[in-house]
């Protein structure tokens, strides 16, 4: 089932719906994203997902890991803008496009941008996630391990002037 057929239903659920970045180009994932928050007012979010081989595979995508987070950086990083309504043409190493020739699709956009949530649990993961995410998720796992985890993801994102939020599935 697509998420948004529940969007009616619902009046507080926010839909974490996954995502490979690379799959779909950054404007349509974008373009989606605004239509999705149209109709339910703003509470979409995406979980960046780097895949598995097999899976990226499937859908045509052959890069190497170091590959895929260089993809997802600025895949991430261009959708967030184009959310936004930026109308100005990119060319970047793996997404290139034009100006925006269509008017922007109405409705409500959330505060900053469409969130992203993810995980990572490697040094280059890690890298990634403090770049890219929101919010890092991990696996459940014994509070000594989370701790030591979080930690070492709090201060990879303040190495880059960034804070981010944390979950556990």
């Amino acid at each position: 089932r697509e998420a948004i057929s529940l969007v009616a239903d619902t009046e507080r659920l926010r839909f974490l719906i996954p995502e490979y970045p690379g799959v779909k180009p950054p404007v349509l994932l974008a373009e989606e994203a605004q239509v999705f928050d149209q109709y339910s007012g703003g509470r979409l979010i995406y979980n960046q997902v780097n895949g598995a081989d097999p899976v990226l595979h499937r859908y045509g995508r052959f890069g190497s890991k170091a590959e895929r987070y260089r993809v997802s950086a600025e895949f991430w990083t261009q959708v967030k803008r184009l959310y936004l309504d930026d109308a100005e043409p990119f060319e970047g190493e793996f997404f290139s496009y034009g100006p925006r020739y269509k008017p922007a699709i109405p409705g409500p956009r959330q505060p900053g941008g469409i969130e992203v949530w993810g995980t990572g649990a490697s040094p280059e993961g890690i890298a990634h996630a403090a770049e890219v995410l929101d919010v890092y998720l991990s696996f459940m796992s014994g509070p000594t391990a989370l701790t030591g985890l979080f930690d070492r993801v709090r201060a990879a994102a303040a190495e880059r002037g960034r804070r981010l939020r944390f979950g556990v599935l």
